[in-house]
C-alpha cells in the first residue's frame, strides 16, 4: 500500500463551504484522498511512505482543461 502525507500547508479545500484550512494536511492512500483535516496531522499518518512539508505553500485540487 502507498501512502503520502502532505503537512503544514494552507488547504484550499473547494468545498461547498469554500473553507480554507492555514494549516493542514491531506493523507493519501492508494491514489485515492482518504483525509483532509485543519490542524497537525496524527501521529499514525507520520509513517506514510512518502512526507511532503507544504509549509508556506497552498494546497489545492488541480485544474483539468476539459476543452482539449
Amino acid at each position: 500500500m502507498s501512502t503520502i502525507l502532505i503537512e503544514n500547508g494552507t488547504l484550499v479545500t473547494v468545498n461547498e463551504k469554500g473553507e480554507i484550512y492555514p494549516r493542514g494536511y491531506i493523507f493519501i492512500e492508494n491514489d485515492l484522498i482518504s483525509e483532509i483535516a485543519e490542524g497537525e496531522a496524527p501521529s499514525k499518518y507520520k509513517k506514510a511512505d512518502q512526507i511532503i512539508d507544504a509549509n508556506f505553500m497552498a494546497v489545492m485540487p488541480g485544474m483539468v482543461n476539459a476543452h482539449t
